[in-house]
């Protein structure tokens, strides 16, 4: 009898387990099948702005970078004092570039559309992850792909470093979000969720300085949220 029990147990759990599996696999391939389909319109939409070459703000940010002597850390630190949080990003972007690509703009443009494409899906996930509705993670990301933020993305090649803020903050509520939620929160993980929100931050003051109460937002929907009380407690 006990046997039995514990054999029907395993079949049961295994079931779980495949159906958890199975789930996964289909969230995965609606995923990539959505990617592609947002990839193909951004790319329809955005390749004209490929030809958009240097806006004065870039040569302005690319004149500013090479003013100053040193390596990368001590450029940051110096253009960090002179101008302030509100372009050092966007100068450290454009000019480590045009150290690596020369002034190949198509370039430049062609990385700034990659990157938005990827920041742009990262958006899916986050929202899916957190509030568990697929048709809303679509409806978003591609609200986002086709908005004016992301077609007035190209104006200026240096505003490449939002799409690293936006990439990484996804990441930073994904991450947060499931550890707050199975209550896993420790000084390690915290320290490396740290990490990740302030280089969001960082590399675009200006857009994402407001999102620094976003951890307490999410943490309090989940506190009233989560019917089984397994939210990390503070």
């Amino acid at each position: 009898m006990l046997r039995m029990l514990g054999q029907k147990r395993n079949i049961l759990k295994k079931a779980m387990h495949l159906k958890i599996k199975l789930h996964f696999i289909k969230e995965v391939a609606v995923f990539l099948g959505f990617a592609l389909l947002i990839t193909f319109l951004m790319v329809l939409l955005l390749r004209s702005y490929l030809r958009y070459g240097f806006s004065p703000d870039d040569w302005q940010f690319v004149y500013t970078y090479d003013a100053f002597r040193g390596n990368i850390f001590s450029k940051a630190i110096s253009i960090w004092k002179f101008r302030g949080s509100y372009d050092t990003s966007q100068i450290l972007y454009d000019g480590i570039l045009v150290s690596i690509l020369g002034l190949r703009y198509q370039a430049f443009q062609a990385i700034n559309l990659v990157l938005r494409i990827i920041a742009v899906l990262s958006l899916y996930p986050a929202i899916l992850i957190i509030f568990k509705k697929r048709s809303l993670a679509m409806f978003s990301t591609l609200f986002l792909s086709m908005s004016s933020a992301t077609v007035g993305h190209f104006e200026v090649t240096a505003k490449g470093s939002e799409s690293l803020s936006t990439i990484l903050m996804s990441i930073f509520f994904i991450v947060y979000y499931l550890m707050v939620k199975s209550a896993k929160l420790k000084a390690k993980n915290i320290i490396f969720l740290a990490l990740i929100f302030a280089s969001a931050i960082l590399f675009n003051p200006p857009r994402f300085f407001p999102l620094v109460l976003t951890p307490l937002f999410v943490y309090l929907f989940l506190r009233f949220t989560d019917t089984n009380r397994k939210t990390v407690k503070f």
